[in-house]
């Protein structure tokens, strides 16, 4: 908020706190003078002296507060001003004052010990209204321990009898001067006793009669299908985090087999049925532009080439692509019909690939 604004309205409220102790100061100079007040004071006896002299002087330590007060805070006051007026000089703005920290929390205390005044003057008033009525002493209601709140709680808890009413509720059995009590049974019990029965009947319905339920057997072989169908999905999820980094070459013959239905569905149209080489390059002889190796096979498919082979990572997954990588190394060293010219590299194979299996012409044509 603009310190301004906080500024004026704590002067207007002091200016509203001195005028309300001005009328109750004077108001009440006027009913200490007054005869009515006299012959109220004179049915006092002995205290109206003493409450006339404390009354009479009032008003003059009201002021006398106040005067302090003033002179206290009006050097802090009258520095801002002459600062004011300085900057309203310049400004052009009468109303402007340098506001400072020190100013607000000069007013705001000010305003409240100012507040404090009032607060007394007006009980003092309504004091001087009332000092001829006669105090009634109230009469003090013993409080019966019945009537507390947890006595009464742990009586609709418990219905026992009260301690002065238990030769309602006793029998005759009495065992070394302990007599024996017939107190109705704890509400509570009985109510909680209704509800195991109205629960199993429904536990009954529910479960046996309905069969609406899962028993806990049942219940035990459900959550264990649901334990078995997560790991399944998590060790699926595990076999699809094969990328170039880690992927290896597949030699399963199912593997091998969907690899090929692959390889004719998305491969043959540009590198021939027999991977002979169309628009693609030859996949048979042994020069590779992008790699021979599994997982440089691997990322070609994955990511595409530049020389004009798309993307097939949206289309198939990792495991997808791993088989058709593993079955194009199976027509390594085959002899199409009509094969494309070599094109790129070279490549020979570690000794780590000569340890794997090649697949020769016959194995190609079992697949096919």
């Amino acid at each position: 908020m603009d310190p301004q604004i906080i500024f004026w309205f704590l002067i207007f409220t002091t200016f509203l706190e001195v005028m309300a102790i001005v009328v109750l100061g004077r108001t009440i100079k006027s009913i200490l003078k007054s005869e009515l007040f006299r012959s109220k004071m004179a049915k006092v006896n002995a205290r109206a002296k003493a409450a006339d002299e404390a009354t009479k002087n009032m008003g003059s330590i009201g002021a006398g507060i106040i005067l302090a007060l003033l002179g206290f805070l009006m050097p802090e006051m009258a520095m801002a001003a002459a600062e004011g007026a300085d900057l309203s000089s310049e400004a052009g703005n009468a109303l402007q004052v340098n506001v400072t920290d020190n100013l607000l929390y000069v007013l705001l205390t000010l305003n409240v010990l100012l507040a404090g005044v009032v607060i007394y003057f007006r009980q003092l008033l309504q004091s001087l209204l009332t000092i001829d009525k006669v105090k009634v002493e109230k009469t003090v209601k013993v409080e019966d321990p019945a009537e507390r709140p947890m006595a009464k709680i742990m009586h609709i808890l418990t219905d026992a009898a009260p301690l002065d009413q238990e030769e309602t509720v006793a029998t005759d059995h009495e065992y070394d001067g302990i007599r024996e009590l017939d107190n109705n049974l704890p509400p509570w019990w009985k109510w909680g006793f209704y509800v195991s029965i109205v629960v199993g009947v429904i536990y009954l319905i529910h479960f046996h009669v309905l069969e609406t339920g899962e028993l806990q057997i049942e219940e035990y072989h459900s959550e264990m299908k649901r334990a078995d169908a997560e790991v399944q999905a998590y060790l699926a999820a595990q076999k699809m985090n094969v990328d170039e980094s880690n992927v290896v070459l597949l030699n399963e013959a199912g593997a091998l087999k969907r690899g090929k239905g692959l390889f004719v569905q998305y491969c043959e149209v540009c590198h021939g049925a027999s991977g002979e080489g169309k628009v693609g390059p030859n996949l048979t002889d042994q020069y590779w532009i992008y790699g021979g190796d599994i997982a440089d096979v691997f990322k070609t498919i994955k990511y595409g080439a530049k020389n004009g082979m798309k993307s097939w990572k949206d289309e198939l997954n990792p495991i997808q692509i791993q088989e058709v990588s593993s079955f194009i190394n199976t027509l390594q060293g085959t002899e199409p019909d009509n094969p494309k010219a070599p094109q790129g590299e070279l490549y020979v194979p570690d000794m780590q690939d000569l340890d794997t299996p090649q697949a020769d012409s016959t194995t190609v044509s079992m697949l096919q």
